[in-house]
């Protein structure tokens, strides 16, 4: 590797480092950017992308090592790249900045140029696969720098009508009345319907929408309509097929395949974590054993290749930029029978589904057995069985792959819940232990001065967190706590709680901003909005806030929990697929929410077939309060319904209520799996727990 030519090499985030040896002169954001394009009187060259981008790795390998490019670059503009993993209010900023200009833009990689006070004016397309490598890049590059030169003024009144339009884009929503029956609006909308086979050769693999699929889970709790279970298991089972790893586990990070190259195939923490919370509550709600199973091999995956030895989660695994992007988890028939030989090496590939090399370009592919409409007869399955070994372990010889070393708050909170509730649901103690290594890493590691930051990477944090890093660790320690029975986790989640409330939200119009009061100013404040793509922090605030608001009678944060859903309502009457996760969070505010004290040492057979009972069961308005005596003193100081209840001459007895109305205390499992039977029928929705 040349020795490194721009400002990027000390940057915190291993994307900006992997830049700092381009021969583009890159800045990082920041002074130093801005008073360099004011002194020089050019404009700024925003790129944002992140790590697991396959765009942005086609941008790096075809376009930012060219030497007549980067000359170009550097002599017009002044350069900023910018990790959109730990820049997340630029990424929001810009990238809506972006789609004003550039109607078409869906995603990274797009140039978005800047005045030198950071003002957009123009944006465009650097990299296009279908065409040679100076199709876009130079006409662009000039053309803007023309402009710059001979039409300033009117560049000027491009930037001020852009300021205007992201001022807009920020402006809190109209607030609505909250309405019940958010969950069904979803389920009345149909997902995109899977594409024919030829379109979807050409096109990625997508995963489900996480929120969707979550808020899915809540209408066929509530209201057992067949038509909701089959678009549950119909988009589950496309993404188990098509993007999850059979040999070592975990899921794919999608990416659009590319002629003359192998796909790009990177395992991504945030979608492993949002699909195993997935997986294990489809298959405690459908009783399904293959759906535990990728649930808990994800979260294995996960703790075995991401997770550290400190305990923190890295953000993903990343191919060897050398080598040719994905091979390592993809396969041909000819690599199937080196792993298996000849005789079986054929036979094995065509239950797997590989396909001849000249069915498809270069023949490759993912493992996973071809889904067939009956069950493999056993001597199918049998041969199945005896090849995974062999081919797993043909596998991690070609894997040429490294752990990204950054820790990103929000991912890794997402997958202490995923360990959480998987390891609960499955009896699964090794996954809990890692959801609390994670969990003491982001207390000791994450949090400086009281303050939680939003990245770790080799013992230094980078810059303070957003709403979303906040929002997902309250909503990831209330499960943590229903995992562990530590109420100290619980304490932890109404911190941060109020940390989000005292620091993000808006006194003046409600709602939460994205940013903290005293972070960096930029040309806008950004607000926290809904995302199709990611659970966003709204949503994850308002389902923390009402868990915690019956855990510990915080009414306070129930009625923030409340006007936020009343700022999703704007939103939601547009698109209800974009706000999957914002319908689960105003359910919570119409279901009836039970409250189940269980009191029993954690160590007793009794209590723990009752919590087994409890977490292997679908139940979404349930909060579980497990109590033994090292935390029974705790819990009580913090949970007021454990008031005058407990064990009976030691032994177990579990408290369930609903609203006001308590069943008699049971005393093993059998009897609490009748009462929680009962839960599973829709109750009469109840009005909005604050004023309007």
């Amino acid at each position: 590797m040349p020795t490194p030519s721009n400002r990027l090499a000390s940057q915190a985030s291993p994307y900006l480092a992997r830049h700092a040896a381009h021969p583009v002169d890159w800045y990082p954001w920041g002074a130093e950017a801005f008073t360099a394009a004011q002194a020089r009187d050019c404009p700024i060259l925003l790129s944002i992308g992140d790590a697991t981008s396959p765009p942005c790795r086609v941008l790096e390998r075809e376009h930012l090592e060219n030497e007549q490019l980067a000359e170009r670059m550097n002599r017009q503009y002044v350069n900023i790249k910018v990790d959109r993993e730990t820049r997340p209010d630029l990424d929001m900023l810009y990238r809506t900045a972006a789609k004003a200009l550039l109607p078409d833009c869906s995603e990274w990689p797009v140039a978005v140029f800047l005045t030198p006070d950071g003002a957009p004016f123009h944006a465009g397309v650097l990299v296009s696969s279908a065409h040679g490598q100076d199709h876009y890049s130079f006409p662009l590059l000039d053309h803007v720098d023309l402009a710059w030169r001979t039409q300033r003024a009117d560049l000027a009144q491009v930037a001020s009508g852009i300021r205007d339009v992201l001022k807009r884009s920020m402006l809190p929503p109209p607030l609505c009345s909250a309405q019940n029956d958010w969950t069904r609006t979803v389920a009345e909308h149909d997902l995109p319907r899977k594409k024919a086979p030829e379109q979807a050769e050409r096109d990625a693999p997508k995963h489900p929408s996480h929120g969707v699929l979550s808020a899915l889970l809540v209408e066929w709790h509530l209201r057992r309509a067949p038509r909701v279970r089959t678009r549950i298991t119909r988009a589950l089972h496309e993404a188990q097929t098509e993007t999850h790893d059979w040999l070592a586990g975990g899921f794919v990070h999608p990416s659009r395949p590319v002629e003359g190259a192998a796909p790009l195939l990177i395992k991504g923490l945030d979608e492993n974590a949002a699909l195993a919370a997935l997986y294990a509550n489809a298959a405690r709600a459908f009783g399904s054993a293959q759906w535990a199973q990728v649930a808990i091999e994800t979260c294995e995956f996960v703790r075995r290749a991401l997770q550290l030895e400190s305990g923190g989660v890295c953000t993903a695994i990343e191919i060897d930029p050398g080598l040719e992007d994905g091979r390592c988890f993809a396969w041909t028939l000819e690599t199937v029978c080196e792993a298996l030989g000849p005789v079986d090496g054929p036979q094995v590939a065509k239950l797997l589904g590989v396909p001849d090399s000249a069915d498809r370009p270069h023949g490759l592919r993912l493992l996973h057995p071809a889904p067939t409409p009956e069950p493999l007869p056993a001597a199918h399955a049998a041969r199945l069985a005896r090849a995974r070994p062999l081919l797993a372990a043909h596998q991690r010889q070609r894997i040429h792959a490294a752990r990204s070393p950054l820790v990103i708050t929000t991912q890794c909170a997402l997958m202490i819940r995923a360990w959480a509730v998987t390891g609960a649901a499955f009896d699964r103690p090794a996954l809990v232990a890692a959801a609390v290594d994670a969990a003491r890493f982001v207390e000791s590691q994450l949090v400086c001065e009281r303050r939680l930051h939003r990245s770790w990477r080799a013992g230094n944090t980078g810059g303070l967190a957003y709403a979303d890093d906040h929002a997902a660790l309250a909503w990831a320690y209330t499960h943590l706590y229903e995992a562990t029975g530590d109420p100290h986790w619980l304490a932890r989640a109404a911190h941060w709680a109020h940390t989000l409330v005292n620091r993000f939200w808006d006194p003046e119009d409600g709602g939460l901003y994205y940013t903290a009061q005293d972070a960096e100013p930029l040309l806008v404040r950004p607000r926290v909005q809904p995302d199709s793509s990611t659970f966003s922090g709204g949503a994850m605030a308002a389902i923390a806030f009402s868990r915690l608001e019956h855990f510990l009678g915080l009414a306070v944060l129930g009625a923030r929990a409340h006007d936020l859903v009343r700022h999703f309502q704007a939103h939601f009457q547009t698109n209800p697929l974009n706000c999957g996760l914002e319908a689960v969070a105003a359910a919570w505010r119409t279901a009836e929410v039970a409250e189940l004290a269980l009191f029993g040492e954690f160590d007793d057979p009794v209590a723990s077939e009752m919590r087994r009972t409890v977490a292997g069961g679908h139940h979404p308005f349930l909060l579980l309060a497990p109590v033994d005596a090292r935390h029974e003193e705790q819990a009580r100081r913090c949970i007021p319904w454990l008031a005058e209840r407990g064990p009976r001459n030691g032994r177990p007895r579990a408290f369930l209520c609903v609203g006001t109305s308590c069943r008699i205390p049971a005393r093993n499992a059998e009897a609490l799996e009748r009462q929680l039977a009962g839960l599973n029928t829709q109750a009469a929705p109840k009005p909005p727990s604050t004023t309007e």
